[in-house]
């Protein structure tokens, strides 16, 4: 191959490969215990196929790099805003507390919206909810047409009482440690690039680019250990905390709407503090321990720079393809090749998020089951969800503000129930304190 030609393909690959490169990328690599929580055959083949990360990704590594500094987190610890970075994305969409007064009409940002992402990945149609309307074959009228068939999402969320435990059907999910399933994924991620390396080493004779092609491998395993603490779920403590403070009581039922463009119609029910969780600081990163050994200012540079490295690792392989033999340039474009397809496939199909947890449990919510969510220190929080089909965009309003009534009911009615229970707590001392005072008047 000559260098002209040479040049020219790397160019073009480079170009191709860097405007088809997503930042999501690297947020699986700042994620691990969320992006790599699920494995099944599927996952396995995918990670195995279409995992890999040895393409060019400088311009994406750019952009993440870019938005760390516009965001402060250059400037020393616990300093800058995680929020709306490659550490912690922020949805662009806004919920509602209808069941408030006082902010019933007053749109609150979702941040990284655990459930909100997972709702966009249950499948509707296998839900054994979701009903299409179907024709009447013996009526006479014509047939009605639908221009799109949407759902309604009806998310419930819980707090299990602490002797509940989960039954048979219902699945227990983590995310907030690193569990096998993350060191799988990152290895069959990388099953390709560990197979070039081979061929680079004990056919080629190329010890640099032998070991150059195993550098993702390398960085994902350093990315894993040095991994940011996340917030995990709240306590029974902290939650209480919170409804004293917003007014409400851990043990009320409120409903949220999301105001999702695209998904239009998201009703979220549950206690108050235990859905404002999820809306605010679940998975956030920790940013309270600074000490030199693998403390959180030391966790986050040091993934600083290992996006650092990812962004210099395509200049760095073009350079060593310049000086190497031909057949380890024939190898080394084959590879990147393999990789750029592999990153058209997972864009163009919406194939990024396969292995997270909210997909994992968007799965196991469309077979109907119910999801525990636990995490070391706090309350678990069980999920179940119902879907409603309509045809109309008014219907589904209709629909979510019959679910919101409902909820408000049934809100009152608890209200009620509790007032009338403090009133004959209240009743109860003083018709014990005026028996004795007439067994004296009597003597």
């Amino acid at each position: 191959m000559t260098t002209v030609t040479a040049v020219a393909l790397t160019a073009v690959i480079g170009y191709i490969g860097a405007e088809v490169a997503e930042e999501c990328l690297l947020e699986r690599l700042l994620w691990p215990q969320r992006f790599n929580n699920d494995l099944n055959f599927w996952v396995s083949l995918h990670q195995s196929l279409l995992g890999t990360l040895g393409g060019p990704l400088h311009k994406a590594a750019l952009r993440v790099l870019e938005n760390l500094r516009a965001k402060g987190l250059y400037s020393g610890p616990c300093r800058g805003h995680m929020l709306g970075t490659a550490f912690f994305s922020e949805l662009k969409i806004m919920h509602f507390q209808r069941c408030n007064q006082e902010r019933m009409s007053i749109p609150e940002k979702s941040r990284n919206g655990f459930w909100i992402q997972t709702l966009h990945n249950v499948d509707v149609e296998k839900h054994v909810s979701f009903k299409i309307p179907k024709q009447d074959a013996e009526s006479n009228q014509p047939s009605k047409a639908y221009r799109s068939l949407q759902p309604v999402y009806h998310l419930k969320l819980g707090i299990p009482s602490n002797d509940q435990k989960p039954n048979p059907k219902d699945i227990c999910v983590h995310e907030d440690s690193i569990s096998l399933a993350v060191i799988i994924n990152a290895v069959l991620s990388e099953l390709v690039p560990i197979l070039t390396s081979l061929i680079f080493g004990l056919k080629l004779k190329n010890l640099p680019f032998c070991f150059y092609v195993l550098i993702p491998l390398l960085l994902k395993f350093l990315l894993i250990g040095f991994a940011v603490r996340r917030g995990g779920l709240m306590s029974k403590q902290d939650l209480q905390k919170v409804a004293e403070n917003e007014k409400t009581d851990v043990g009320m039922t409120e409903a949220f709407e999301v105001a999702d463009p695209n998904h239009k119609f998201m009703v979220i029910e549950g206690p108050q503090p235990v859905i404002v969780q999820f809306f605010r600081h679940y998975g956030h990163p920790i940013r309270d321990d600074n000490s030199l050994w693998a403390g959180d200012r030391v966790r986050e540079v040091a993934c600083i720079i290992f996006v650092c490295c990812l962004f210099l690792y395509f200049p760095a392989g073009l350079l060593m393809a310049q000086w190497s033999a031909e057949d380890a340039q024939y190898l080394w474009l084959s590879y990147q090749l393999y990789a750029i397809v592999a990153m058209h496939i997972n864009r163009v199909l919406g194939w990024q998020d396969l292995g997270r947890t909210e997909r994992r449990i968007a799965k196991l919510l469309s077979n109907g089951r119910t999801i525990w969510l636990r995490t070391e220190s706090g309350c678990a929080v069980s999920a179940s969800l119902a879907l409603y089909a309509i045809d109309k965009n008014s219907d589904g309003k209709i629909k979510v503000q019959g679910l919101i009534n409902q909820c408000k009911m049934q809100l009152a009615a608890k209200k009620r129930l509790s007032e009338e229970q403090q009133l004959a707590e209240e009743e109860q001392p003083a018709e014990e304190q005026q028996l004795p005072e007439e067994e004296q008047l009597s003597n």
